[in-house]
């Protein structure tokens, strides 16, 4: 009987140490949350939070302009640290938070201009996973304060 319960617990302890599944990782539109304040009439920063044991790859990381209403000038994107992702190999990747600025202009009479804000990243711990590109669509009207 000793040995039966012996082994029961490693069984359990092995279970209750086996990595996650790919069943309990986040939705993108979770696992990176994007908050947008509008700095001056021409520029907004984007500030990520990256929920813990995920990443997002810099060079997958983009903003364009929604319409001809908007042009977008030159990202500023922090340049994250190394890391050498098991399906992508070595680049540049942010955890936890990081904070990139977006300079704009809008076209005169623009009535809707939105920047299309994508980021690609996975959960590079086990299970390995990379995400397709999680796209946001951020209106330029409401950055006073939005979070999406």
């Amino acid at each position: 009987m000793k040995l039966i319960l012996l082994h029961l617990a490693f069984l359990l302890l092995a279970v209750a140490a086996s990595p996650a599944s790919a069943q309990d990782l986040l939705d993108p539109s979770q696992a990176f949350q994007i908050t947008a304040v509008r700095e001056s009439p021409d520029r907004v920063v984007l500030t990520w939070s990256i929920a813990p044991g995920y990443a997002i790859y810099r060079d997958r990381v983009k903003v364009a302009a929604s319409d001809a209403q908007v042009r977008i000038g030159a990202l500023s994107l922090p340049a994250g640290y190394m890391a050498d992702d098991p399906s992508l190999g070595l680049g540049a990747v942010y955890e936890g938070h990081f904070v990139m600025s977006v300079p704009y202009t809008l076209a005169d009479g623009a009535t809707s201009p939105a920047l299309k804000v994508e980021a690609g990243g996975g959960h590079p711990t086990a299970p390995p996973v990379d995400f397709p590109p999680h796209n946001t669509t951020v209106p330029i009207r409401q950055f006073a304060s939005l979070t999406r």
